[in-house]
């Protein structure tokens, strides 16, 4: 896993250039900005998955107050935030995991915004031999120092696969032999009762909202915890790491 020092960056050449080496994490441009290095922009992010939002010029301006960075900078309509870690897309990641004769095991962070859920989602993630988490580019925690503090450094070892579509991402799963795990504290069938020896993603809801309909139906089985006293539901990252346990457990045989 590459890491970088995050940063905001401003001007279109210098936007451009990091976009292209993969540094970017998100793109800010002024709605009146127009030119083909924009254009050339938007492409760019478009099909390295980078997410781009339209700003007024208060917005800009506001950014750049509160990054002490002065108002006659040359930003030239657009500011972008380099990324800590590099992502990668899951359709690079699983043939490496076959290539590698491991059994995959993979975690789909649906809705998690929390910082610090994330974090510690990653550190029991990479403790149990998860081999990538896979997050949405929009409703999903960024992943910042933050993050990273909360995870241990973890964050920055384990593969992180944003995607624009978790619906696609979950049908690639399936069509490569994966089997997905859908996390429901109410329906679901005990962790222990299922076979999580072989290839495997689990998908993990927010607190409140839990995994969504449209993920429930695309997952082959729901699980859940088995808890002895009747409440609500545990913390995400709790039963995160109860179910990485389980699975690490079942393939080393403890």
């Amino acid at each position: 896993m590459q890491t970088h020092k995050q940063q905001l960056i401003f001007g279109r050449h210098p936007v451009l250039q990091a976009l292209e080496n993969n540094q970017v994490d998100k793109i800010l441009i002024l709605k009146d900005s127009r030119g083909p290095i924009i254009d050339e922009i938007k492409a760019e992010a478009k099909k390295t998955l980078v997410p781009v939002k339209l700003i007024t010029e208060e917005v800009l301006q506001k950014i750049l107050f509160k990054q002490r960075i002065q108002h006659e900078v040359q930003h030239q309509g657009i500011l972008a935030w380099t990324a800590l870690i590099t992502y990668y897309q899951i359709e690079d990641v699983l043939p490496q995991i076959y290539e590698n004769a491991e059994i995959p095991l993979i975690l789909i962070l649906d809705g998690i915004t929390d910082v610090g859920n994330l974090g510690a989602i990653a550190r029991s993630a990479w403790c149990m031999g998860a081999h990538a988490l896979v997050v949405p580019h929009n409703h999903s925690a960024q992943i910042n120092a933050d993050a990273v503090k909360s995870s241990a450094g973890a964050i920055l070892q384990i593969n992180v696969c944003r995607t624009f579509s978790l619906r696609r991402a979950v049908e690639y799963l399936k069509y490569n032999g994966i089997k997905i795990f859908a996390s429901h504290v109410e329906s679901g069938i005990p962790a222990g009762l299922l076979n999580l020896r072989e290839p495997s993603a689990i998908i993990l809801g927010s607190e409140g909202e839990g995994v969504s309909k449209e993920l429930l139906d695309k997952a082959d089985q729901q699980i859940k915890i088995p808890m002895k006293q009747d409440f609500d539901s545990l913390n995400v990252s709790v039963s995160a790491g109860i179910l990485l346990y389980e699975a690490y457990k079942q393939r080393n045989r403890i």
